[in-house]
């Protein structure tokens, strides 16, 4: 990984990189997140589930090819969200958080926090 310092530019290449897939991310997550509190007639099927998982699997894809062909993952690790359409396992989860504490302590990882 290069230590190349963040150019201006490189917020509007992840904006422009990500522009075509983040609404439908949104509308998909919007989406996963309310679908256990729909009302009891209407049954959230396992067709339905295996839909957003495609759609998920879908934009992962094609963001991924979006951020390398923008070139930003020659300078910076790009690290993805947690999917609520397919969630990591509790313990992928513990694993997740032990390493990005890692990397944080080391700074290499800068976060909001």
């Amino acid at each position: 990984m290069s230590t190349a310092a963040w150019r201006p530019d490189d917020g509007e290449k992840l904006g422009d990189a990500l522009h075509h897939t983040r609404k439908i991310r949104f509308s998909l997550e919007v989406m996963w997140s309310e679908i256990d509190f729909l009302p009891d007639k209407i049954d959230a099927t396992y067709a339905v589930r295996d839909a957003l998982r495609t759609i998920s699997d879908w934009l992962k894809a094609v963001e991924e090819g979006e951020l390398r062909d923008a070139l930003l993952t020659r300078n910076y690790a790009v690290i993805r969200p947690v999917s609520l359409a397919c969630p990591p396992s509790p313990a992928s989860l513990s694993e997740i958080r032990a390493a990005m504490q890692v990397l944080q302590r080391h700074a290499v990882l800068i976060s909001e926090d």
